[in-house]
């Protein structure tokens, strides 16, 4: 859903982060993140789980 709303509108960038590394694991610790997926919208936790549709998370970014 993220990728898609990128694409959609210009200016919005998408990081996906794996918790199977170890940077990715320290960087989820870092954020509190204790469910995946956890979706965070410039730098504050938005989502925990997935967006529950694609206009919430327009809604979200906006």
């Amino acid at each position: 859903m993220a990728r898609q709303l990128a694409m959609e509108m210009p200016g919005i960038k998408v990081v996906e982060q794996s918790t199977a590394t170890p940077q990715g694991y320290a960087k989820a610790a870092f954020y509190g993140v204790q469910a995946v997926p956890t979706v965070f919208i410039n730098g504050k936790r938005a989502f925990v789980g997935a967006p529950p549709s694609i206009e919430a998370l327009r809604q979200a970014v906006k």
